[in-house]
């Protein structure tokens, strides 16, 4: 989901959040529990993008920790390169809380606040990351990028050009494979070349801190092959899906949105996959169907033994203008059941 499309709010007011969290905190006992031998990583995509002191808020409401936490960057904002260092106190305010900080890193120029009118970065379309010469200055930008991340020493999570299916003849969207809004026809080499590329660069800089993820949407149109971007194991740390249920007359379970690009991953790879975006809306157009149960229904499926590489899930706690109420806090009754059963994960350290 896009970066810009994110807006303020969605979470309950304070004295509410503490209600619920005291009643969470009353039936934790009583929990189901996952199995200890596998745990999962629990995290969040939360608005206000560098904002650290959101997690607290956050963890209250699902009564854990939080494992992860997310946010997207572009390259460059409209006067210039953005360096790992506008993120570096976001990043140690989420170590600070022992959790994971996670950056959607995407080669694009993104303005201000919710606009979207973002575009791509001059010479960081993927053909040309990949052939560009060592002087250039998409490379040289890439490179003290990774400089900074190495001096940061801990580690932290890069979602790097997310979402490299085929897009509908609608249109498509990022780093979108075929006809790509932004740089023309992009192809699997050209992508997998330039990723490649950037690797190579953050090993060279001494950037080993940086955990690569490579991320597929969970469809794609016309081709049906969902994997053909993937660079290798050698240069991905982790695998990630994104994927949601609008709801509506298209309710989706979790098996219905992830079963196939799962299969698809752990065909071609034994890395450790991440639910990369995921939510729910609140009904579907019969009424029949809710938040709460989707989510108890879905952690019922992942925890099924059917999605053994599953290492990770990032809720997208964020609202988007014209969407569906993304976020957990929604109502009460999803996040209860995401709460209990978030207690019944435990930390995976």
């Amino acid at each position: 989901m896009a970066w810009w499309k994110w807006v303020a709010g969605g979470r309950p007011a304070a004295g509410k959040g503490l209600l619920l969290a005291a009643l969470i905190a009353t039936l934790l006992m009583s929990a189901p529990r996952a199995d200890a031998a596998k745990p999962l990583m629990l995290g969040a995509w939360l608005p206000n993008g560098f904002d650290s002191s959101q997690i607290t808020s956050f963890q209250q409401m699902i009564g854990r920790r939080a494992d992860i936490v997310a946010v997207s960057m572009p390259w460059s904002g409209p006067n210039g390169y953005l360096g790992f260092n506008i993120a570096a106190a976001w990043a140690y305010g989420v170590s600070r809380n022992g959790s994971v900080p996670m950056i959607s890193w995407e080669p694009m120029i993104g303005p201000g606040g919710a606009s979207p009118n973002s575009s791509a970065l001059p010479g960081a379309c993927p053909g040309q990351i990949a052939s560009a010469p060592a002087n250039a200055g998409i490379i040289q930008y890439i490179a003290n990028f990774a400089h900074q991340v190495a001096a940061y020493r801990s580690i932290v999570l890069i979602r790097m050009m997310h979402e490299p299916n085929y897009a509908p003849p609608s249109g498509g969207w990022y780093w979108s494979l075929g006809a790509n809004p932004w740089c023309g026809n992009v192809s699997e080499s050209d992508y997998i070349a330039a990723w490649r590329r950037v690797v190579a660069i953050f090993r060279y800089e001494g950037a080993t801190n940086a955990k690569f993820i490579w991320c597929i949407n969970w469809q794609s149109w016309g081709v049906p092959d969902l994997v053909g971007s993937y660079p290798g194991d050698d240069v991905v740390d982790y695998t990630a899906i994104d994927g949601y249920n609008w709801g509506g007359a298209s309710w989706l379970t979790f098996d219905q949105l992830f079963s196939t690009p799962y299969n698809a991953i752990a065909w071609i790879t034994t890395r450790p996959v991440l639910i990369g975006e995921w939510s729910s809306a609140e009904r579907d157009a019969s009424g029949v169907h809710s938040k709460s149960s989707w989510i108890q229904q879905s952690f019922n499926s992942i925890q099924s033994g059917n999605y053994p590489q599953i290492a990770g899930l990032l809720w997208f706690e964020q609202n988007v203008n014209g969407q569906p109420a993304w976020p957990v806090s929604s109502s009460y009754s999803a996040t209860y059941a995401y709460a209990i059963r978030a207690a019944g994960v435990p930390l995976p350290w």
